[in-house]
Formats: C-alpha cells, sequence, structure tokens
C-alpha cells in the first residue's frame, strides 16, 4: 500500500469521538504488585508476540471471581493508527462510575502494509478475552465482559460481539460514532470505499466462507464488515452514541443499526448528541453520557457493592 494511500485513508477515515488529544503518558501509574484484592494497575501486558499487542488492566479492591466483571474498552485510529492512551481519561472515568468493575484498555496491531486490519483487529480482540479467561484466578475476575469502542473500534466491537462472540463472553456492547454500515449512501459520495477495501485479506474471508460457488470478485466485503447487517435475534444487547453533525461517520449509521436491532427484538439504547465525530459538550458528556452508560451497564453487566 502506498504512502499517498494511507493519507488518503487517514482524511477518510479520520478517527477520535470520546478519544482524548492529550498526551496521557504523562499519567502517572502504580505497576507495583500488592496484595491479593488490593487496587491494581498494571500497564502494558503483553497479550501475544507483536508489540502493539498489549493492554492496560485496572483491577478493583475487593474483587472475587464470583462478582468482577470486566469492561473492554477499544480505541479508533481508523483501523490504522491510534494508541490505548487516547482513552486514559475516558477509562478514569469509567472506573470512577464503575469502581467495582475491572477495566482493560487494549491496543491492538495497527493495518499497515504488511498487516491487513480484517479479520486480524477482530482476532486480537479475541486473543485479548482468552487471556483474561485463562487468569481468572490470577486477576480475580469473573470472565463476562461488556465491549465499549470509539469511531473505528466502534465498529470493531459491534462486529466482534455480533460475529465472533462465539461462547456468549460479551453481554453488551457499545460504540461511541462507530461506523455500522459501509454501503451507506454517504459513504459512496464522500470518501473511496476502494482504498478501505486495501485492509481487508479477502482471501481469508473467500476461503472461511461455505458458499464454495461464488467467485471471490462477487463477495461484497464492505456489507461483510458492517455490523449493521449481523445482527440477529441472537445479537448482544448494544448502546450506541452519535454526533448528530458528524461528517465522517453519519448519523444515518446509528439509525441503521438501531433499527436492526429493534427489529429483531435486541435490547438498545440508541443516543444522539449535538456536535460532530467527537468534541461533544464536555457536561453532557460528564452528566449526561456517562449517566446513560451507568444504567445500561448496570442492566447488562451488573456487579454488586462490596
Amino acid at each position: 500500500m502506498s504512502p499517498l494511500v494511507f493519507l488518503l485513508l487517514s482524511i477518510v477515515f479520520t478517527s477520535c469521538s470520546i478519544e482524548d488529544t492529550n498526551d496521557s503518558s504523562e499519567v502517572n501509574f502504580t505497576t507495583e504488585i500488592r496484595e491479593e484484592q488490593i487496587e491494581e494497575t498494571i500497564l502494558n501486558v503483553a497479550y501475544g508476540l507483536h508489540d502493539q499487542q498489549v493492554f492496560d488492566v485496572y483491577l478493583p479492591h475487593g474483587r472475587t471471581t464470583t462478582n468482577t466483571k470486566v469492561l473492554i474498552v477499544v480505541h479508533g485510529g481508523s483501523w490504522m493508527g491510534g494508541d490505548k492512551n487516547s482513552l486514559t481519561n475516558f477509562v478514569l472515568d469509567l472506573k470512577e462510575k464503575h469502581p467495582n468493575h475491572a477495566i482493560v484498555n487494549i491496543n491492538y496491531v495497527l493495518g499497515s502494509e504488511t498487516h491487513y486490519a480484517f479479520p486480524n483487529q477482530f482476532l486480537d480482540i479475541n486473543k485479548v478475552l482468552n487471556f483474561i479467561k485463562l487468569r481468572k484466578q490470577e486477576y480475580q475476575i469473573k470472565p463476562e465482559f461488556g465491549l465499549i469502542g470509539s469511531s473505528s473500534g466502534g465498529q470493531l466491537a459491534l462486529q466482534y460481539a455480533y460475529k465472533y462472540d462465539l461462547q456468549n463472553d460479551v453481554k453488551f456492547v457499545g460504540s461511541f460514532g462507530g461506523p455500522t454500515d459501509f454501503l451507506d449512501s454517504y459513504y459512496e459520495e464522500n470518501t473511496n470505499t476502494e482504498q478501505f477495501e486495501l485492509l481487508i485479506d479477502k482471501e481469508y474471508y473467500y476461503n472461511t466462507m461455505s458458499d464454495w460457488t461464488i467467485d471471490i470478485d462477487d463477495i461484497d466485503f464492505l456489507k461483510l464488515l458492517s455490523p449493521a447487517y449481523e445482527v440477529s435475534e441472537e445479537s448482544t444487547p448494544t448502546i450506541l452514541f452519535y454526533g448528530e453533525q458528524d461528517t465522517i461517520i453519519p448519523l444515518s449509521n446509528g439509525e441503521m443499526l438501531n433499527d436492526q436491532l429493534v427489529l429483531h427484538n435486541i435490547s438498545t439504547s440508541f443516543n444522539i448528541f449535538q456536535g460532530g465525530h467527537g468534541g461533544w459538550n464536555a457536561e453532557s458528556y460528564k452528566e449526561t453520557m456517562h449517566v446513560i452508560l451507568e444504567e445500561f451497564i448496570d442492566a447488562h453487566l451488573y456487579v454488586s457493592d462490596f
């Protein structure tokens, strides 16, 4: 993939929804290992061999394997950029609102000339969940999860929950301005979707399809990667946040997915904020968005007080 294509993709799929633009690396956290059950933060835990396969985990005081469920946060960045540090402030807000949940803020291997974003980024999420499940006793957590993604991370979270969560580990999924329908006419008029398709390992998807009568050139990969077309009666409860003046991810994407969720009788909370792709009013972010999110989390991933 040429540098020009990468530049165009960065412009086309500009990220950031709830993500903070400050240098979060200046935030100081303790990494010392303390007694079990004491509040603990561990940064840059490796869940794979690639240097981007790391996450931060925030473990609450009083955690147990029967009560402490897990919130997983997925950053945006047009599938080719971004970092978990952009969501540190959001994680700290979650930690304040949900002190009894464990919180995991993940990185995944970014798309590049040598690494397809799809399906690899979905598979990275799966690796994180499996890694945490295997360390249930070490972390003293109950391996039930909520996925919350921002912008392109929202698409990753939604698609994972609807298509890749074969063991029903994810009890709810949330998206802040994430794309849901790449067939939306808005993209035809405002983006070059052929460039987006360069992020897809088409041979992988073709080789895993059950219908061998179809030719690879006839596969609609844009539809294949659109969460709105994966909704069924078995789909995960979903909470959505969109900006009504978003010029990156159109409001119609949120409306399309919400309509499908309602049609299939899936628990959904669809919320529209003034503004564009993120940058929503700070007071609304603190006092409104987190209240709505808190209610949804308590409904679908409840953790009792210790």
